[in-house]
């Protein structure tokens, strides 16, 4: 028996094989030419035991995608879904760990899709913070809300449409993407640093350009959080040729998609740029990275400087990026710090990027 009876037809394959002096076309609901071949077999083989019961069956019956099926659309498409490689293959990974977790199966790639449903991601949170100590469970449980929100990224509605021009068959999903999370995660309180320890940061941060080579990269990294609002991941891609000057100001440009899914376009704060360059290697390259080392490296020893200074804050380098914004809305406003820090939504910049922002000597005439 030949394994491939399959043509392709506007992006799908068909099943095609005469029988009796007619012709059976089938259509095979997947553009994917391994899975095609997979069911063109089944198929053969049901024509070939008499089994029309099951030949008709698929006519009308649309089989489900699998698991696998689904990650094997999605993370080679990341480019058409204006996704970093890097990012589709962790969402594709806290799918794994999800499905792995929620049903207790070790082949979570087999498994059908039927089984996304809003049952699965609490099955998974309980499974996350089981046998964990009092100590543990707030930590889990933040891990597990990251993985799950990673893992329904998958079927985002780009990625849903995605599948279904690759002849792929999902059930309703919409309960697995919006399950209520019932393992409430606590608030963290927020503890910004003191004025002192501001201005014991900026008081150091000059030595770090005389420093080491971890050091300099430190500085480097500090500059471009300050000066320019750039998140870490933006930090790690940076080139000495996003940066010019343009009608007297200088700017980061770039095709470098950012989370808002726009191009890098933001001014630069003066006083930084001049950092920036000065803090410059002779022999770099216009299109070599600004950090010279590891930039995971750079970014522990950066959070270990701002934590030995008094920085008691989660997140660290990232709290220079909520500092700058919080002084442009204070001087410019809250629609020109949005802008800057290169928010999709306004409400994101009020709710978690005014942290430094005080109201000064604020008076106002009644009656």
């Amino acid at each position: 028996m030949r394994p491939n009876f399959t043509t392709k037809r506007g992006g799908v394959f068909y099943f095609k094989k005469r029988i009796s002096g007619k012709v059976l076309f089938q259509s095979l609901r997947t553009s994917d030419r391994q899975l095609a071949v997979r069911k063109a077999k089944l198929l053969a083989a049901d024509l070939e035991a008499g089994r029309w019961d099951r030949v008709f069956e698929l006519r009308t019956r649309r089989e489900l995608a699998s698991i696998g099926e689904v990650l094997a659309v999605y993370e080679p498409a990341a480019a058409r879904l204006q996704l970093k490689p890097r990012s589709a293959y962790d969402a594709a990974r806290a799918l794994e760990l999800v499905v792995r977790k929620g049903l207790g199966t070790t082949a979570p790639g087999g498994v059908s899709t039927r089984e996304l449903t809003d049952k699965l991601a609490r099955r998974f949170e309980e499974a996350s913070v089981a046998g964990a100590g009092e100590q543990e469970v707030e930590r889990r449980k933040r891990s597990a809300a990251s993985l799950l929100r990673q893992a329904r990224s998958v079927f985002c509605r780009d990625a849903l449409q995605l599948y279904q021009d690759s002849g792929l068959t999902l059930p309703d999903v919409s309960g697995f993407r919006n399950a209520r999370v019932l393992l409430k995660v606590a608030k963290l309180d927020y503890q910004p640093p003191s004025d002192a320890v501001l201005a014991a940061t900026f008081a150091s941060l000059p030595a770090l350009a005389e420093g080491t080579a971890l050091e300099r990269d430190m500085y480097r990294a500090v500059c471009l959080a300050v000066g320019a609002g750039l998140r870490k991941s933006e930090i790690m891609a940076a080139r000495w040729n996003w940066f010019a000057v343009c009608d007297g100001r200088p700017v980061v440009r770039s095709q470098y998609v950012c989370k808002n899914r726009s191009d890098m376009n933001v001014p630069m704060l003066s006083e930084w740029w001049t950092r920036l360059q000065a803090a410059r290697p002779g022999e770099a390259r216009e299109d070599s990275a600004i950090l010279c080392g590891g930039a995971a490296a750079v970014f522990r020893a950066v959070g270990k400087w701002m934590g030995a200074l008094g920085w008691r804050t989660q997140k660290r380098i990232h709290e220079f990026r909520a500092y700058v914004g919080s002084q442009i809305a204070q001087e410019h406003g809250i629609v020109a710090a949005s802008l800057f820090l290169r928010h999709g939504d306004i409400s994101t910049t009020q709710r978690f990027y005014l942290r430094y922002l005080t109201l000064g000597n604020v008076e106002v005439r009644i009656g």
